[in-house]
């Protein structure tokens, strides 16, 4: 991506590196699946051109089949995100594509807000705080013990499936996502590993579709 980092409308920071963003002025932060990164990157690139539909299901979907919804969704999410319930900043042209009527600002480094700032400092402290207890006791419990036997490194544990559920799985970006669907229906999404919360998974929408139809094609092949 050429704009990895930049600045819509001097209101929205966009850090398309951890899919991430940010309102400037309430330091409120946004996770945005990694499609809606490029589809407003490439907007960004283009912006005050009509970027066509074509070249948006090409460049970010591969001409995937079910692309057409994908980018439909894709841009409805977006413009909630943006706040753009009237679509002045992401225009549809129909039949078309779309143009982002917003000033694009390149900057070399994000612009974090005081507030978001003050909240990062203050868990940087708690972080030191920790990681000091735990060196601390670790010491007490190779001096007492005699075994090197602690690491106050805590290791990521993987998600544990029952045999009644349903796991498919595929990698994005260098990421692994894993989708977990229970007898019950209930749907669990895995981030390397490390579930998303519920309250999330409307922002990975697109790749839940993904590796639903995924699993259908294989459970297809087995029968």
């Amino acid at each position: 991506m050429e704009h990895m980092f930049f600045v819509l409308n001097n209101t929205f920071s966009v850090d398309a590196s951890l899919n991430l963003l940010t309102h400037n002025e309430t330091g409120t932060q946004t996770k945005l699946e990694p499609r809606l990164i490029e589809i407003l990157c490439v907007l960004a690139k283009n912006e005050g051109k009509l970027v066509s539909r074509e070249m948006l299901i090409s460049k970010i979907w591969n001409n995937y089949g079910g692309a057409e919804d994908g980018l439909n969704q894709g841009i409805s999410f977006l413009r909630k995100a943006l706040g753009d319930s009237d679509k002045q900043i992401i225009e549809t042209v129909p039949k078309k594509g779309y143009i982002l009527h917003a000033s694009v600002t390149d900057n070399l480094s994000p612009k974090i807000p005081e507030q978001t700032k003050e909240k990062k400092f203050q868990k940087k402290t708690i972080l030191i705080a920790i990681i000091s207890g735990v060196f601390i006791l670790g010491s007490l419990l190779l001096f007492n013990q005699g075994k090197n036997n602690y690491s106050g490194t805590s290791r990521k544990q993987p998600p544990s499936f029952s045999i009644a559920d349903s796991v498919v799985s595929k990698n994005w970006q260098g990421k692994n996502y894993k989708l977990l669907i229970g007898k019950n229906e209930t749907i669990k999404l895995f981030e390397n590993n490390i579930q998303i919360a519920d309250s999330n998974l409307k922002n990975y929408e697109i790749v839940i579709q993904e590796l639903k139809d995924k699993l259908t094609s294989n459970q297809d092949a087995k029968r």
